[in-house]
């Protein structure tokens, strides 16, 4: 998109959006206001490619009400920009398909997922899990230490 259009892809790194998610019994209330594309911070006059750390493209919890925008052609703008962004995501889908048993984890900082819909015929069980990038180290640099 850098690319393609540099308007569009400059508009998703400037722009704020809203994301919010709730719990149905009140355990969390999460709110967030930050830009769709995220830099990593460059020198002043590097001129490379810009280095992405973050695209935050989660439909399911983005506000509808643009409040960063000041008028609905921005608004629109803005949505035409997400547009693109997606239909170019769409073209690097790497698709695979899971047997019984199989376990699949993601740094979610490093990788846009998702899934298609699907018909079960069976039960399934899907269990999520949140691990501390610091904690992982810790004990990656323990276990070294008492098996080295």
């Amino acid at each position: 998109l850098h690319k393609k259009c540099f308007e569009n892809y400059k508009l998703l790194t400037k722009k704020n959006v809203q994301f919010s998610d709730w719990h149905y019994q009140n355990a969390f209330q999460l709110h967030a206001e930050k830009p769709t594309i995220v830099e990593v911070p460059q020198r002043e006059g590097d001129n490379s490619n810009p280095i992405i750390s973050h695209v935050y493209m989660n439909e399911g919890v983005r506000c509808h009400f643009l409040q960063g925008c000041e008028s609905a052609e921005e608004v629109n703008q803005l949505y035409g920009a997400m547009v693109q962004l997606q239909a170019e995501l769409d073209n690097l889908r790497i698709e695979f398909k899971r047997e019984p048993g199989d376990m699949v984890a993601w740094n979610n900082n490093r990788i846009l997922h998702g899934r298609n819909g699907f018909k079960a015929n069976c039960y399934r069980r899907l269990i999520g899990g949140y691990l501390d990038w610091d904690d992982v180290q810790s004990r990656r640099r323990c276990l070294e230490a008492t098996l080295c």
